[in-house]
């Protein structure tokens, strides 16, 4: 399998069509490598979302936590600038 197809493998993830039990081929022919790869382009929560495979579970909640923090710094915020009659809009993560 070339990188490019690895990449679009990948990227399998996204698509709502495609079903969990492709996901799990998809996986289990790449085995470690590919797991990997969706690692390290930051798929992991999706993949585990979608597939619930171990590999990817830790990364998961990672995400979960770093969301929890960002959610409370990004309420913090708000309630600063609105009690200080600042408009602002959020751009981003």
């Amino acid at each position: 399998m070339s990188a490019l197809d690895e990449y679009r493998s990948a990227l399998l993830i996204a698509d709502p069509e495609v079903t969990d039990f492709e996901l799990r081929s998809v996986m289990d022919q790449g085995a470690e490598h590919f797991a990997s790869l969706v690692l390290d382009h930051g798929l992991g929560p999706v993949w585990h979302q979608r597939t619930e495979r171990e590999e990817f579970h830790e990364s998961r909640l990672r995400a979960e936590v770093l969301f929890a923090a960002q959610d409370k710094a990004l309420e913090e915020i708000d309630r600063a600038l609105n009690e200080a009659g600042i408009e602002y809009a959020v751009i981003k993560g």
